[in-house]
């Protein structure tokens, strides 16, 4: 596929090619699933319109991604579906390259805002998750609607984290049903997910499973010493912002003297 498309093309390819590393779930010598950094060398091509230069992607990797979708669906997967928190998930799912656990977060914060149909979810010309449903679908009439699996309450901070974390274990649980329906057997170390995006690849769908991250919607947990897993509650603003703090009111102010209580004297003067 073609990164960071900002044009309609036609594309060509060029003669050259440039190096991209990536972080992979593979199997190593033990046979075991291990994050390993690996370097791509990428073809680029050119738009004949604008002159545009992109990189031509793997199907297993996204653009303005580190990791591959492999990894990103696997950890997703131990997290929503397996039910472990954030630390858990990326310190005892897979050995290697692990990410940051805030890391994983803002993954299934993308991924459930790009199936909940949130445009903020969107990488730029990412192909929105219901047009992707909807030709899916048009292929493999018998798929069931997208399910919404029971996600643990404990693994949301609030409600649109929930909604988000509902939608990534649905998208996970579908996938693999899109899988059945066409066929393919699942390689080991490979992903339905990752398998489906191929499988639209193929058929002329324009970047699948393009999910925007780094969104600032709710907050990471964080262990503090009263309370390891679930800490303290903050207020949330709507679904987009999570300020970590607000300005204070008229008069609330550390620097001011509040009203209820009356200034001090004037210290006594001397004899």
């Amino acid at each position: 596929m073609l990164s960071a498309v900002r044009c309609l093309g036609p594309f060509r390819l060029t003669g050259s090619r440039v190096e991209r590393p990536v972080v992979a779930l593979v199997l190593d010598k033990d046979r075991v699933l291990t994050f390993v950094r690996l370097v791509r060398s990428l073809a680029v091509a050119r738009c004949d319109e604008c002159g545009h230069r992109v990189r031509v992607l793997p199907c297993n990797v996204l653009p303005f991604k580190r990791y591959d979708l492999n990894a990103i669906a696997a950890l997703c997967h131990a997290h929503v579906l397996g039910n472990r928190s954030l630390r858990d998930a990326v310190d005892t799912e897979h050995p290697g390259w692990t990410p940051a656990h805030s890391t994983l977060h803002a993954w299934s914060e993308g991924l459930g805002a790009y199936v909940s149909g949130r445009a903020f979810g969107e990488q730029p010309g990412a192909h929105p998750f219901s047009s992707l449903l909807a030709w899916t679908r048009s292929r493999w009439s018998a798929l069931p609607p997208l399910p919404s699996p029971v996600v643990d309450p404990d693994r949301a901070r609030s409600t649109p984290r929930l909604e988000r974390l509902t939608a990534v274990a649905g998208v996970l649980v579908l996938a693999r049903a899109v899988l059945a329906a066409a066929a393919i057997e699942l390689a080991a170390g490979s992903s339905a997910l990752m398998e489906w995006r191929r499988l639209a690849l193929t058929y002329g769908v324009p970047s699948p499973f393009s999910f925007r991250t780094g969104i600032a919607c709710t907050p990471s947990e964080h262990r503090v010493r009263r309370d390891p897993e679930s800490p303290g509650s903050s207020d949330f603003h709507g679904d987009l912002t999570c300020p970590t703090r607000s300005r204070s009111p008229p008069g609330g102010s550390a620097r001011s003297v509040p009203s209820s209580i009356p200034p001090s004297a004037p210290p006594a003067s001397g004899p």
